[in-house]
């Protein structure tokens, strides 16, 4: 699956050309409301992240994991608006930027694959294993 920021128009456009390379505005591509809805929630992240009463109450009912990776995502996206505005950004190209963030960590939970076994992580081929066990010139 191609990564989603490109086809939202997020990127800048380029123009290059030997040693040369010149951005442009965003390339506008594919969904137009798909690319308002993340920018319009990367302005949302601008003021500090604060949970309140009703989100805790929510979250209170899933796993573990989903609060915790929710939180270091918003944590994340801030900390990206703080350093842009640390470096005197311009806040409407500083909201695109921001708007990239939950693109791309939206494309990599969809892709995600399951945590690997202790025999995937070593290296282990398990088909390959099964037959050198059945082999006897592999004794």
């Amino acid at each position: 699956m191609p990564p989603p920021v490109p086809l939202l128009g997020l990127v800048p456009s380029e123009a290059s050309g030997g040693e040369r390379r010149v951005q442009g505005p965003i390339t506008k591509t594919g969904t137009s409301h798909a690319r308002g809805l993340l920018v319009e929630a990367s302005w949302h992240h601008r003021k500090q992240y604060r949970l309140g009463r009703e989100l805790m109450r929510r979250q209170a009912s899933q796993p573990p994991a989903v609060p915790d990776r929710a939180d270091r995502g918003n944590r994340r996206v801030h900390q990206r608006w703080k350093r842009f505005d640390a470096r005197n950004k311009r806040p409407t190209i500083a909201a695109v930027a921001v708007a990239r963030e939950p693109a791309g960590v939206g494309a990599s939970s969809w892709t995600s694959r399951p945590e690997p076994t202790d025999r995937q992580a070593a290296g282990g081929r398990p088909a390959l294993d099964r037959r050198r066990q059945e082999d006897p010139r592999h004794s």
